[in-house]
C-alpha cells in the first residue's frame, strides 16, 4: 500500500474535522456555555471545595491530563484520574470521563459508582445514546439495567437502581445548576471511516487519535473561552468567545495544512524507512506536557501495530528509562545502529531534553527524523533531509506563561497520519487491533 496516499487521506480527514468541530461547537453552544460556567464552581473559594475529575483510558487519558493541567493553571481545582488511581470523591465533586465509544468498562464502572454515591457526572462521548451517555442523562433517577459485550465475547451486566426521594433532593441541593442532564453529555464526532481505495471497515477513529484529537480541540477552545470570560467585567460574551476561538483554531489548522503537505515526501520517506525489514528499534523522544502526549500517542499507536516480520520495538524514551535505553544502544555496534535503529524527535523548540536526545542519536549515527518549528537548530542542520518543519502558530497566555495550545493538534494530525501509514502497511488493519471493549 502506498504510504503517501494513506498520509494524504488521513490529513484530509483531520482538515475536514476541524471545520466539523467548529460547527459542532456552535451547535452545542448552549451545552458548552453551561459546562464552562460550572468551572467557576471548582475554583478555590470559601465553603465547600469542589473538585473536577477528568478521566479517560489510553490516549483519552493522556488528553485529559492536559485538560486537568490547563484547568489548574486558570484556577480550577481539577484532579486527573486514571485506571491506575482509585477515584475518591466528595459531595460536590464532578466526575468527567472522556470516552468516544462510551463502552469502556472501567469508565462505566466509575460512572456507575459515582451516580450510586450521588456524585454529579458529565462526559464527552461520540453520541448521547452510548451506554455512558445514557447513564449520565438518567443519573437524576438512578441507573437503568444494561449489558455490555466485551471484545472477548463476555457479557457484563450492570444492575440498575433507583435513587430515593431524599437522594434526589440532596443532589439538587449540592448541584443546583443541574436541571437538564442532557446538557452534561457533550457529543464529540470522531468515528470517521477511510474511504476510496481503502477498506471501509478500517476505522480511522478507533485506530488512531481522531476522537481524542477532537476532544482536545473542544477542551482547548472551552478553556481559553473560560479564561477570557472570567477575566471580563460583564461576563456576557462566553458564547461569542466559543465561536471566536473555534473559528481561530479551525483557521490555524487550515493554514497549517499546505506547508505540511509540501513536506509529505519527507514524512512518507520516514514511514518507508521505518517499515524496512532491517529496522528493529524505533526510539521516540517527546518531552514536556504537550509534545510528550504526541510521543505517547504515537508509541501507543505503533507499538502494537504488528509490523512486517520481524516486528519492531517502539521505545518512548523518558527520564525513567533513559539510562537503560542509552546503555543498550551504545553497547551495540555503529553498523547495527545505522542499519537497525531509527529515531523520531518531537519538539516545538528543540531546547528541552529532546535537544540532548536528538544530539545523542545523531552522534551515534542513528538516522533521526525531527518534527520541530526551530529549523535553525544545529541538530536540524545535521538532519536536514529528515526534518519536518512544523508551522509557527500563535501562542495564548494562560496566566503568565504562553502556551502553544493549537500545536499538539497539528502535531498529532501529522504524526497520527504517519502512524496510520505504518499500520496500514503492516500485516494488520486498524479495525483488527482496536475492537471496542
Amino acid at each position: 500500500m502506498n504510504t503517501s496516499s494513506v498520509i494524504t487521506a488521513n490529513m484530509s480527514f483531520y482538515l475536514a474535522q476541524a471545520q466539523i468541530l467548529r460547527n459542532e461547537t456552535e451547535r452545542q453552544e448552549d451545552k458548552l456555555v453551561n459546562r464552562i460556567k460550572t468551572f467557576d464552581k471548582y475554583r478555590q473559594t470559601e465553603g465547600r471545595q469542589r473538585t473536577y475529575l477528568p478521566d479517560g483510558l489510553g490516549r483519552s487519558g493522556f488528553m485529559e491530563l492536559i485538560t486537568a493541567s490547563d484547568l489548574q493553571v486558570v484556577g480550577v481545582c481539577a484532579l486527573p484520574q486514571s485506571d491506575e488511581v482509585t477515584t475518591r470523591w466528595n459531595p460536590g465533586d464532578t466526575y468527567a470521563p472522556s470516552s468516544s465509544s462510551g463502552k469502556k468498562i472501567p469508565i462505566l464502572n466509575k460512572t456507575y459508582i459515582g451516580i450510586e454515591d450521588n456524585i454529579c457526572a458529565t462526559c464527552m462521548t461520540s453520541n448521547k445514546k452510548t451506554p455512558l451517555g445514557k447513564m449520565i442523562i438518567n443519573q437524576l433517577e438512578g441507573v437503568q439495567d444494561f449489558e455490555i459485550k466485551t471484545k472477548k465475547g463476555h457479557r457484563i451486566f450492570f444492575e440498575g437502581f433507583e435513587k430515593t426521594s431524599e437522594e434526589k433532593r440532596e443532589f439538587q441541593k449540592i448541584y443546583p445548576w443541574v436541571s437538564n442532564t442532557e446538557d452534561l453529555v457533550i457529543e464529540v464526532p470522531g468515528r470517521e471511516k477511510l474511504v476510496g481505495e481503502f477498506d471501509e471497515s478500517t476505522g480511522l477513529g478507533p485506530g488512531g487519535n481522531f476522537p481524542e484529537w477532537s476532544t482536545r480541540f473542544i477542551n482547548d477552545v472551552s478553556i481559553i473561552s473560560y479564561n477570557e470570560w472570567k477575566k471580563s467585567s460583564e461576563k456576557k460574551n462566553l458564547g461569542q468567545g466559543l465561536r471566536k476561538w473555534s473559528y481561530k483554531f479551525s483557521e490555524i489548522i487550515r493554514k497549517a495544512y499546505p506547508p505540511i503537505m509540501d513536506q509529505i515526501d519527507t514524512i512518507d520517506g520516514m514511514c518507508e524507512d521505518i517499515l524496512d525489514e532491517d529496522v528493529e528499534k524505533i526510539i521516540i523522544s517527546a518531552v514536556g506536557e504537550r509534545s510528550g502526549i504526541e510521543g505517547k500517542s504515537l508509541r501507543m499507536r505503533t507499538g502494537h501495530a504488528g509490523f512486517k516480520i520481524p516486528e519492531k520495538t517502539v521505545i518512548h524514551i523518558n527520564s525513567i528509562n533513559k539510562p537503560k535505553v542509552q546503555a543498550e544502544i551504545e553497547a551495540s555496534s555503529e553498523e547495527y545502529r545505522r542499519k537497525n535503529v531509527r529515531g523520531i524527535v518531537i519538539s516545538q523548540s528543540l531546547r528541552t531534553d529532546s535537544k540532548y536526545i536528538a544530539g545523542w542519536l545523531t552522534k551515534l549515527k542513528i538516522p533521526t527524523y525531527i518534527f520541530t518549528r526551530n529549523i535553525k537548530s544545529k541538530i536540524v542542520e545535521e538532519n536536514k533531509e529528515r526534518c519536518v518543519e512544523m508551522p509557527r502558530i500563535p501562542r495564548y497566555h494562560l496566566r503568565e506563561k504562553p502556551k502553544y495550545l493549537v500545536y499538539p493538534l497539528i502535531g498529532l494530525m501529522v504524526l497520527d497520519s504517519a502512524g496510520a501509514a505504518l499500520i496500514m502497511s503492516s500485516k494488520h488493519t486498524v479495525s483488527e487491533m482496536h475492537k471496542e471493549d
